[in-house]
């Protein structure tokens, strides 16, 4: 079956990968004939880091790494039992293809880098050993965070080498004095590291512990802003899909007060969204959403709305909001904002699709539960009226376009009063009257 699938007519489509990777010059690259033995016979991609089999048959170094961890033990091509699992790198074949890559440059295909050297299992266990033990902590702490990033055989091998217990004793530890900035160094550098694993089981599993993540939001609130982001990352991993592990990030002093802090951020997207992504995440819970709300986060949400930022920063913002409205005390808090009219409507048939739905069930939910004149009012004021009408005349969602009919008829009372915001040429009176 394994044989059927590398040999299959899918191989043409998929070997194109490569010309649509060379994006600078596309059309000119897809003209270009890679030869067959510089692909590799299991992506069909150009190797990158072709290494042998003890077969003699040459993979890149990704792909058969990715067949041996599934639990094969064959030669892909040839489906030889294979007597060692050993990976030889083919220097010679990797400089003929970096020779071709030169030669087509013209044509917009890029010199593939020489690989860098893999990371063996006893050297990954000296440098665990050097962080546990404060040898160069935080200089290791990033070498092997590169590491983690460069490639799942790294990951798995660092994971071998026991690096997870190492980074959650370095978090563990208590820093009873901020002012040495190597001790708050290690620290931080290990939730960076930790943040490359947090979606491991290990993580998952260690870092829920309660001294671990009180450590965890400790950094969040009192840590610097790097240190922060991470935090912040790291338990909105942990967070997802674990009831238990919500409540206790939820109810953990200062948890909320010090992700609203990191939406003051204006000008640094991974912070806005780091604390975003968090919200959402823990928000799932009624009882987190009212602290959320109590904590002041509408008005921050609503700030933020109103300040330039990046298209996935407002998405996320409404998408935060539009939980938070789930309950009335964060419709209450919608209302009682007289700015949060007019962000919420701007940011309808602007930004994107995404945050155009969002936005208009925002309104929906705070205009359905609680229609109060003065609201409805000031949304036909901001111009909602007529965005909801083109609005249903596009390709929106089901569920958005029937918001937007909603709002519409929750609106026929206040909008001829606002009839110089209202366009005159759409038909408006007979779609209010349905």
């Amino acid at each position: 079956m394994k044989v059927s699938r590398l040999a299959s007519g899918n191989s043409l489509s998929r070997g194109n990968r490569f010309a649509e990777r060379m994006s600078p010059k596309k059309l000119q690259v897809a003209k270009i004939s890679i030869p067959p033995y510089f692909r590799c016979p299991i992506s069909l991609d150009l190797m990158r880091d072709p290494v042998s089999l003890c077969t003699g048959v040459s993979y890149d170094r990704s792909s058969i790494e990715k067949w041996l961890s599934d639990g094969n033990n064959t030669c892909p091509a040839t489906m030889q039992v294979l007597d060692n699992h050993d990976l030889i790198p083919n220097h010679t074949l990797r400089r003929l293809i970096q020779e071709w890559c030169v030669a087509n440059a013209p044509k917009g295909v890029e010199r593939i880098p020489t690989p860098k050297q893999p990371v063996e299992l006893q050297q990954a266990k000296v440098m665990v050993k050097d962080i546990s033990e404060g040898f160069m902590q935080v200089e290791t702490l990033r070498l092997l965070r590169g590491l983690a990033t460069e490639s799942d055989r790294n990951m798995r091998l660092l994971l071998d080498a026991g690096v997870v217990s190492a980074l959650v004793s370095i978090i563990s530890s208590e820093v009873k004095a901020p002012g040495v900035l190597d001790i708050v160094d290690g620290c931080e550098e290990a939730l960076g590291l930790m943040l490359a694993f947090s979606n491991c089981d290990q993580i998952r599993q260690l870092a829920a512990e309660p001294k671990v993540l009180d450590r965890i939001c400790w950094f969040l609130s009192e840590g610097r802003l790097d240190a922060q982001i991470y935090a912040a990352s790291i338990l909105e991993s942990l967070c997802s899909g674990d009831e238990d592990v919500k409540l206790k990030v939820g109810s953990t002093e200062r948890v909320m007060e010090a992700l609203l802090s990191l939406l003051s951020e204006h000008l640094n997207p991974k912070a806005l969204c780091a604390s975003l992504s968090c919200l959402l995440t823990i928000c799932s819970l009624r009882r987190n959403r009212l602290r959320a709300i109590e904590a002041g986060a509408v008005p921050s949400l609503i700030e933020l709305l109103l300040a330039d930022t990046e298209r996935s920063v407002t998405e996320r913002t409404l998408s935060v909001l539009e939980v938070l409205c789930m309950c009335a005390d964060g419709r209450a808090a919608v209302v009682k904002i007289s700015k949060a009219i007019t962000a919420i409507v701007n940011t309808s048939l602007r930004v994107s699709q995404a945050a155009t739905e969002r936005a208009v069930s925002v309104l929906w939910s705070v205009c359905h539960h609680a229609p109060e004149k003065r609201f409805l009012s000031a949304t036909v004021e901001a111009g909602l009226f007529s965005k909801l009408f083109l609005l249903i005349q596009s390709e929106c969602r089901p569920a958005t376009k029937r918001q937007a009919s909603e709002l519409l008829k929750l609106l026929r009372e206040t909008w001829e009063e606002f009839l110089p915001y209202v366009p005159n040429d759409h038909g408006l009176p007979h779609i209010m009257a349905s």
